[in-house]
């Protein structure tokens, strides 16, 4: 497993209901996260509507590869799930960054 010498944490915001990416690599690792998450945002296709084992809908955004780049808080239902895709939708692309480093 790769150990991160530094931790980067961005806030992807104003996304009320998006939790925080946190992204364990380099900083220029971090960034290409980040870059991910805005390019792969706007796109409905790449969005995993899924059902925990407690039967809370949550959802996660898949690069075009496939791989998870980020996974959604679970939600009390898939109504309040689907607004949270809306959010990441239309919020995602933000270029707003914070490095709390």
């Amino acid at each position: 497993m790769f150990s991160p010498k530094v931790i980067y944490e961005a806030i992807i915001s104003p996304l009320f209901r998006w939790p925080k990416l946190v992204c364990h690599y380099s900083k220029s690792g971090a960034l290409n996260g980040i870059e991910s998450v805005q390019t792969n945002s706007p796109i409905e296709a790449r969005y995993a509507k899924e059902v925990a084992k407690n039967e809370k809908p949550y959802f996660n955004l898949k690069a075009a590869n496939h791989q998870i780049i980020g996974t959604s808080q679970m939600y009390s239902s898939t109504a309040a799930r689907d607004n949270g895709i809306k959010s990441v939708m239309e919020n995602g692309k933000t270029t707003t960054i914070k490095d709390l480093t």
